[in-house]
């Protein structure tokens, strides 16, 4: 769940409100744009009708509680693990300082007892 702004239009008499989301927006929660035939003929701003490209997509606002619920088949949202966050939203001052240290050490036996040791 995540808070954004999100701008409604008018639909017809038996939509009411629907929301304008556009393809950015819609990748961003999830949906695999590709894997919707149409999708790349829309401008970059422009309204995505979802419910209309989309078979069994749905879009309920709950104005009590300020929140817009989409429902989408799984087969069209991307293949992300559970808490997946994309590069592009890490904050760089958040990241943890890493470094790696590698030491290796290889140890040669050179008969009688003679060892000689080479660090990488």
């Amino acid at each position: 769940m995540a808070t954004r702004d999100v701008t409604f239009n008018t639909g017809d008499s038996e939509q009411g409100i629907v929301p304008c989301l556009t393809r950015a927006q819609l990748a961003s929660m999830g949906l695999n744009t590709a894997s919707v035939s149409g999708m790349n003929l829309l401008a970059d701003d422009a309204c995505v009708p979802l419910t209309s490209m989309i078979h069994d997509a749905t879009a309920h606002l709950d104005v009590g509680q300020q929140r817009l619920n989409l429902t989408i088949p799984q087969a069209f949202m991307s293949n992300r693990a559970r808490g997946y966050i994309p590069p592009e939203l890490w904050d760089p001052v958040l990241m943890p300082d890493c470094s790696i240290i590698i030491s290796a050490e290889i140890v040669y036996r050179i008969g009688l007892g003679v060892t000689a040791i080479m660090h990488i």
